[in-house]
């Protein structure tokens, strides 16, 4: 007997992603989950380049930035640091000059990714919406700011799906031939209403399915229904009892892996993931890094090498050539 529902992997999607193809996520906090597995795997990623980003108009209203090539002061301040309405609080500076020139870096970076081919990976984590009571404009993040300088309120079903159509119209501007996964993050948000939870997470699934069947070039994947339907269980899930547990996103970045990487991108991933986890507890100088068995796999896989620089980066170490 089958005492659970496991979701299969995707069928028709393998060999979508693979190394050396730039890959842009955006959107809520688990695309820094998955980000990170696939970082680990040596992936050209760039994960939330602004920070994790919770609702679609939010992701919309960078993109559109993007699009422009500017950003927008929308400044506040705290604690002798600047941050942006516009992005998480990751985006920050001592200086207004030095938040905008970080800022427009980004964009320009951003813009360079879609325009150069990447596959761009969305994931909707609430239609839960902040916006500023001064000038009525939507933010990104309230950076820990006074309540009552914000408003509250729940995008409908109309609101979100003419947001993610406009989404998908900016990504296939900057690159007609764009391909988008799009995915609803299985964080749950249950505050003082799990009901509202669960009414938002209902209409970014209708949202979602609507701008696909719309749209060629789209996938959804079931990252939601593999966390809910198919572990269905808090053992998968943080001490906090919100955010999946590290043996919750594994399991779903499996289900992710099977379907859409071929086998010899999976078996080149699971070599690079045994080089960065032994990075991850090095004692070793990176001298001696050059002379690990582990670094054949970079050697004889050049498309790796820049995620693998970047990878020594994010470790504080030099480059190795």
């Amino acid at each position: 007997m089958q005492f659970r529902t496991e979701i299969q992997p995707l069928e028709g999607c393998r060999g979508t992603i693979v190394h050396g193809d730039p890959i842009l996520l955006l959107g809520s906090c688990f695309s820094d989950n998955i980000g990170r597995l696939l970082a680990d795997d040596l992936f050209d990623v760039s994960v939330n380049p602004f920070g994790p980003l919770y609702n679609p108009v939010s992701i919309l209203h960078v993109l559109r930035m993007v699009e422009n090539g500017t950003g927008e002061d929308r400044f506040c301040s705290a604690d002798g640091y600047y941050f942006t309405h516009d992005a998480h609080s990751r985006i920050s500076a001592r200086t207004p000059d030095d938040l905008r020139q970080k800022m427009e870096r980004t964009l320009g970076q951003t813009r360079s990714l879609i325009e150069g081919g990447a596959d761009v990976i969305i994931t909707l984590g609430t239609t839960r919406l902040f916006s500023l009571v001064a000038d009525g404009q939507p933010v990104a993040n309230c950076h820990k700011q006074p309540g009552y300088l914000f408003t509250e309120r729940m995008l409908c079903l109309g609101e979100t799906v003419d947001t993610l159509e406009e989404i998908v119209a900016i990504v296939r501007r900057l690159n007609p031939e764009a391909r988008l996964i799009l995915t609803v993050s299985p964080l749950r948000y249950p505050g003082r209403d799990p009901h509202a939870n669960t009414i938002s997470k209902s209409v970014l699934h209708l949202a979602e399915d609507e701008i696909i069947r719309r749209h060629e070039g789209l996938t959804y994947f079931p990252a939601f229904e593999i966390m809910t339907d198919d572990l269905r269980d808090y053992r998968f899930y943080a001490d906090d009892m919100r955010h999946p547990s590290e043996k919750g996103v594994a399991y779903i970045y499996e289900k992710f892996s099977q379907s859409f990487f071929s086998e010899p991108t999976m078996e080149l991933a699971r070599q690079a993931r045994r080089l960065t986890r032994r990075l991850q507890h090095r004692t070793d100088s990176p001298r001696d890094i050059a002379s690990w068995p582990e670094m054949s796999v970079v050697r004889s896989n050049p498309q790796i090498n820049d995620a693998f620089q970047r990878y020594l980066s994010s470790c504080s170490l030099t480059p190795i050539r």
